[in-house]
């Protein structure tokens, strides 16, 4: 597609979590828009969720306060936006 690309592959190594060499996280460009994605080696007593994630970069904590409030309107916070380690403020939400 014009102006998108893949950025970043990162893939599980030896003795890692996940199965050696399939994608753990991965960086790409659609149109200019920049996306991140990762994959989850948990196996969960599902096979297919609508959900998914998405990684929206903010200038500053009220920014992204006030983005978490817009897109939780008429949705559900999975996982609240909290510092899980990986991440200072992270959040899991489904519509």
């Amino acid at each position: 597609m014009e102006d998108s690309e893949i950025t970043e592959i990162v893939r599980y190594g030896p003795n890692e979590a996940g199965e050696e060499g399939t994608v753990m996280q991965a960086a790409f460009t659609l149109k200019g828009q920049e996306f991140m994605c990762i994959d989850s080696n948990i196996k969960h007593q599902f096979t297919f969720t609508p959900s998914f994630l998405i990684y929206v970069t903010c200038n500053t904590e009220e920014e992204l306060d006030n983005v978490y409030q817009k897109l939780g309107r008429d949705g559900q916070a999975l996982i609240p936006l909290d510092d899980y380690g990986f991440s200072k403020k992270f959040v899991r939400m489904v519509k």
